[in-house]
């Protein structure tokens, strides 16, 4: 998840906040800005080192301390209904969702969203994102009606706004793709992942790393239908890119090729069954 810092600006707090006596008001905005300081440290290494982390329970337990103090805070001081509110909801559905708390992350979104639509309105790229981050909760935990329906309105607020050929509206065609290959509507899916290569060939270039992921997303729904020539196409295309821009010895280069090996074994038992 992308998380926007949005940072304060004081001078324009104190028309819609109650009034405090001034001591009041520097002693409450320090602990703020302090509690956040930790809160931003925290993050900033639990974002950089979560696949290292080993006693993940431990460290994202400690993250959701320091979020959910920080999170009170900003409620005195800032408002129920301020983007900082927003963006700390949401960066707890993240830590949640990094648990596996998938149901929490959502809640948590939800609470984001609703702040985010009134205080920016419902077309703002922020809103977007938490239409994103709500499908994408509601994908890992298997409700793909509900991951479909909020991966759809990021895209009708994306096509709108950003135009249809931007790179945005070919992650959200591919992020439904990737629902319907989860639900195993393999031909819908091919659908909506040659919808977002059409866009990131024009736009990004023929060898972009992302043209190498829906090359690879491609060749796996193929690969699912059962149409093994077809995969192999793909997934080599997918490896021509990795090895040129990663090397040969990088984790989605080595995926790509294990991909590539799955179907040729599948390939050859066919071959042997047909012989028998």
């Amino acid at each position: 998840m992308n998380r926007t810092i949005i940072y304060l600006v004081f001078s324009l707090l104190f028309f819609s906040q109650p009034v405090f006596s001034q001591t009041q008001r520097e002693d409450e905005i320090e602990a703020l800005r302090v509690s956040q300081q930790q809160r931003d440290s925290l993050l900033r290494v639990l974002f950089q080192q979560r696949y290292a982390i080993q006693d993940s329970v431990a460290a994202y337990s400690k993250a959701l301390e320091y979020l959910e103090r920080t999170l009170a805070i900003e409620e005195k001081v800032l408002g129920p209904e301020h983007p900082d509110v927003a963006a700390s909801y949401n960066n707890i559905g993240f830590v949640s969702a990094s648990q596996g708390d998938y149901v929490k992350a959502v809640e948590y979104f939800k609470r984001a969203l609703s702040i985010l639509e009134k205080v920016l309105g419902p077309e703002h790229p922020d809103v977007v994102t938490n239409y994103i981050n709500i499908g994408s909760a509601y994908d890992e935990y298997g409700d793909y009606v509900k991951a479909l329906e909020y991966y759809e309105r990021a895209l009708v607020i994306r096509e709108k706004i950003l135009g249809p050929e931007h790179p945005d509206v070919a992650t959200s065609y591919n992020n439904i793709g990737f629902v319907y290959d989860e639900q195993g509507e393999y031909v819908k899916a091919l659908e909506y992942y040659e919808r977002a290569l059409a866009i990131f060939e024009k736009v990004l270039g023929p060898e972009h790393p992302n043209v190498a992921t829906i090359y690879n997303n491609i060749g796996f729904a193929y690969d699912n239908l059962g149409d093994y020539v077809k995969a192999l196409e793909y997934y080599e295309k997918a490896l021509t890119i990795r090895e040129k821009v990663f090397g040969p010895e990088h984790p989605n280069t080595i995926s790509v090729k294990n991909n590539i090996l799955a179907v040729d074994l599948k390939i050859f038992k066919d071959s042997g069954a047909e012989r028998q």
